[in-house]
């Protein structure tokens, strides 16, 4: 049986897990509920939220099942993103591995991700008058909640579940 399984932050991670699940049909389970659910000879779609190039929840997916396809999720704009540097930080080859742009809710963040994202946005707020583009857009994604999940995103990677 094929499932999807998520381990999301702000929730959209958990977004596109359902979107997914809406056009396959498989069923999705956080990485949580997942442990009682999913057997190791299921087929697993795994979606996990990123940080600093890694996907987080992907250790205990790699070890607990059989995966057919991941998925990172971030903040970045798909073109900043190398799918490369994705298989190469998180050591998935011979997985069909994609970056899905997800947003950004600085109120859903907690703990020391809040620090850190905090601090990133500081330091950008401080330097405002010498920001490129791209700097400039992470200060304005900052400033408010951000969303790009989008099911037509979700393409690619169910393209690649037919072959």
């Amino acid at each position: 049986m094929r499932v999807i399984v998520y381990k999301s932050q702000t929730g959209f991670t958990k977004d596109y897990a359902m979107l997914l699940s809406a056009e396959t049909l498989y069923p999705a389970y956080s990485l949580e509920e997942a442990r009682i659910r999913v057997t190791r000879n299921d087929e697993v779609i795994f979606l996990g939220w990123l940080m600093a190039g890694k996907i987080m929840g992907l250790t205990k997916a790699r070890k607990r099942y059989r995966l057919l396809a991941v998925a990172g999720i971030g903040m970045a704009f798909p073109s900043q993103i190398s799918t490369t540097d994705l298989i190469n930080h998180n050591a998935l080859t011979g997985v069909n591995t994609f970056y899905l742009q997800g947003g950004l809710d600085f109120s859903r963040l907690k703990g020391i991700y809040r620090f850190m994202m905090g601090f990133m946005r500081n330091i950008l707020a401080k330097k405002q008058a010498e920001l490129s583009d791209e700097e400039r857009l992470a200060l304005e994604m900052f400033s408010r909640r951000t969303d790009h999940v989008d099911a037509a995103n979700l393409k690619p990677l169910i393209a690649s579940l037919d072959k």
